[in-house]
């Protein structure tokens, strides 16, 4: 469908051309695996729609199926003697079932090779993966808030300032060039997302039917998922045992997921290493 309606199958750029069809809605890496498999699409394609947009939705299952891989081999590797977390992964249900939906597993695969990278020790590497991540879908970002935390705890905070600021620049990195180029096209993913009404699978979808407005819906998700970072925070400093980093993510994750006004039905996939891990 996206194929069709944003612009692909008439061969216009994501984000850089505009025309009469809505400006993609997603972050800059998730429009630039879309763009890249359009290409492909364009160059072994019929040039008819409705097949293109056939093909192109296979090479996007390859492509997703790559990351599904990367992940599960990195899954392998974050902890060496506990090689059934990648089983985990692999045999879900759920990979099977929401692994198309959506291009979420770059960024599930993102997050996980952050993960691995701070595994070996390599922050500043986690840093650009985070970063990375979260221009592929922004959830990443949230591994700061438990990284800090475990910072705090160890009295490393450099180590933590180092992966914050190669995350940052890395966001930035990627981000810049198309916002310097079309800034409306770039800041649609932000406008969408404030401007749309709670959703299916949401908490929150009764109070969207009793007639309130996105922006009361925004300030309570806003709300209730902070005084929960606040809960992972206060366990994340004063456990009796401090808590492993996959386990303050999954808390952190699932507390966003839990209070945002959208749920669809792949956002399991973020949530799949992170309770293997946890």
């Amino acid at each position: 469908y996206l194929y069709r309606e944003r612009g692909f199958a008439d061969g216009n750029v994501a984000y850089l051309d505009v025309g009469g069809y809505p400006a993609l809605e997603y972050p800059v890496l998730t429009g630039l695996v879309m763009q890249v498999t359009a290409w492909v699409t364009q160059a072994v394609g019929s040039g008819r729609a409705i097949p293109d947009s056939t093909l192109f939705f296979g090479l996007t299952v390859l492509v997703l199926f790559g990351f599904a891989l990367l992940t599960v081999g990195l899954m392998r590797r974050i902890v060496p003697d506990r090689p059934y977390d990648a089983l985990f992964v692999a045999a879900a249900p759920t990979l099977a079932l929401s692994g198309t939906i959506n291009w979420d597993l770059a960024a599930v695969a993102l997050t996980v090779a952050a993960l691995f990278a701070w595994s070996r020790h390599r922050p500043v590497w986690a840093g650009i993966l985070i970063g990375l991540g979260a221009a592929t879908k922004l959830y990443p970002l949230f591994l700061l808030g438990p990284l800090l935390i475990l910072g705090m705890r160890t009295r490393r905070m450099s180590i933590w300032a180092a992966t914050a600021l190669a995350a940052v620049t890395t966001w930035l990195a990627v981000n810049l060039p198309v916002f310097l180029v079309q800034p409306g096209s770039w800041g649609v993913f932000w406008s969408f997302n404030e401007a749309r009404g709670a959703d299916f699978g949401s908490i929150w979808l009764a109070l969207g039917f009793a007639g309130q407005d996105a922006s009361v819906v925004n300030t309570l998700s806003l709300g209730l998922f902070v005084l929960s970072c606040a809960g992972v925070a206060a366990l994340g400093l004063f456990a009796r045992h401090r808590p492993r980093l996959g386990q303050l993510v999954f808390l952190t994750v699932a507390a966003f997921l839990l209070f945002n006004k959208v749920y669809s039905p792949q956002y399991v996939l973020w949530l799949l290493p992170l309770v293997a891990l946890a």
